[in-house]
């Protein structure tokens, strides 16, 4: 088990004297989670504890003849916890009870085989199980990738890897509409994007005629179009209408080089539950549309469960890459960072090399991370919503673009109105920005890329993650 994985502690706070010299022993090769060590005055704990249970590789259930008495907070972690065990496969091993002295087992942990720390073998084997690098257990490890090279290109459209597709979306928050969007994107050449499905099934005719035929454009001009299942928008625009139906109508008329499939933001609990949900899907899509190339979203309650269900998908269609949320990865960079990388590694088992896409990422910053762990392809509304910097790749308020005015032609040409002059300016740095990170992908490039443009102490502890 690589140092960055996350142990989750639970215990009875009784008991924590006993539970201290465990955490410390612990920490020198690990990185144990327990409330007394990690939450901090202020700190929510009703909504960190869930979140820290379901992002830990490991939940020990620390038990003495006090804690297994225990009524409370106690029962209800081990609930959350058996409820991610639940979702993992029959041979995931998750949730393990670990008995200081000899106690009772409580009943919901009877058919879970105990470590008993009293005895010098329970230590042994506890410590052995959580070094174990096999993946077969379920949770993914926390590893290096080697051993399957990266695609330097997308099959579909042939898009130069790492890339990113900027969104057009009617939930944009900006004043223009989709076809404003397009043009802007269009008439600039960017090399690829994505449109949502929901914006061309619900246009009006003259605006829907409009945005085909700039689809058309785009793609006879090489530019490579991405269609996305418009639940995005279903959801954020609170609309009913938005079937599979409607969904499979526009693709099958609709200029697009991918499309990825009708997700299901509400899936399911258990990984085999999801997987053949999501496979039975981008089947049907296929089918109902006449289009071929459908990549798969997956949505999951745990992020633990995700390179599982993402390797069960890749094995069982082919598919040209795998999507998943950003929301959904963990709470903050470095869960999202180590839930990639563990996607990453149980997609490269399968021998070949499947681009794995994150939806909803158009911070600058965060593509470089993620793609440092082991992502290939973003989209994202920042570039209709911000103001970048093109000298550090951090992003303002779309109103403050005149602080940037000298880094682009676009930015200071006051000819141009200014929702315009701001899309130019955008598009222009990810431009540079993408082609960077292109360049940097052998060797230690993207650290180096890493070491310039984030904070040191941030850069150090990603790089320990390793």
């Amino acid at each position: 088990m690589a140092k960055g994985d996350q142990i989750f502690l639970c215990y009875a706070r009784d008991d924590w004297q006993r539970v201290e010299p465990i955490y410390a022993r612990l920490s020198s090769e690990f990185r144990p989670w327990v409330d007394k060590k990690k939450l901090r005055p202020g700190d929510r704990w009703r909504s960190r504890i869930p979140a820290a249970i379901r992002d830990s590789q490991f939940f020990l259930v620390l038990l003495t003849s006090r804690s297994t008495n225990k009524r409370g907070y106690l029962q209800k972690e081990i609930k959350e916890a058996l409820d991610v065990q639940d979702e993992l496969p029959d041979t995931g091993r998750y949730v393990i009870p670990v008995r200081l002295e000899r106690c009772p087992i409580p009943d919901r942990l009877k058919q879970i085989q105990s470590a008993d720390i009293f005895e010098t073998s329970g230590w042994t084997g506890l410590l052995d199980i959580l070094r174990e690098e096999d993946t077969d257990t379920g949770v993914s490890k926390l590893l290096p990738t080697r051993g399957v090279d990266r695609l330097e290109r997308l099959t579909a459209g042939g898009v130069q890897l790492p890339c990113f597709f900027p969104s057009i979306s009617s939930a944009a928050k900006n004043s223009l509409d989709p076809l404003d969007h397009l043009r802007v994107i269009v008439s600039l050449g960017f090399p690829q994007f994505l449109i949502s499905a929901y914006d061309l099934g619900s246009a009006t005719q003259d605006h829907r005629r409009q945005l085909q035929r700039l689809l058309l454009q785009a793609a006879t001009k090489g530019q490579v179009v991405l269609l996305d299942s418009g639940l995005y928008e279903k959801r954020w625009l609170n609309t009913r209408g938005w079937t599979k139906a409607r969904f499979r109508k526009v693709l099958k008329l609709s200029t697009c080089h991918i499309a990825f499939c009708y997700d299901d933001p509400d899936p399911p609990t258990g990984v085999g539950k999801i997987s053949t949900q999501i496979i039975r899907g981008v089947s049907e899509d296929k089918v109902g549309s006449g289009f071929e190339v459908v990549a798969p979203i997956v949505h999951s309650k745990s992020s633990i469960a995700l390179p599982d269900i993402c390797m069960k998908i890749a094995r069982a269609v082919e598919i040209p890459m795998i999507a998943v949320p950003e929301r959904e990865l963990g709470e903050g960079i470095f869960e999202c960072t180590a839930t990639i990388r563990r996607i990453r590694k149980a997609l490269n088992q399968l021998g070949n090399y499947v681009p794995l896409h994150i939806l909803g990422t158009g911070n600058p910053l965060s593509i470089l991370v993620y793609t440092w762990a082991g992502a290939d392809s973003f989209d994202g509304l920042d570039w209709c919503q911000t103001s970048v910097d093109h000298t550090n790749g951090r992003l303002y308020h779309s109103l403050q673009l005149d602080f940037f005015a000298d880094q682009t032609e676009f930015a200071g040409d006051l000819e141009m109105s200014y929702m315009t002059r701001l899309l130019a300016h955008n598009l222009e740095f990810y431009r540079i920005w993408m082609a960077r990170i292109q360049s940097q992908m052998a060797g230690e490039g993207l650290i180096d890329m890493i070491d310039e443009f984030m904070p040191n102490e941030f850069a150090t502890r990603l790089k320990g993650m390793v």
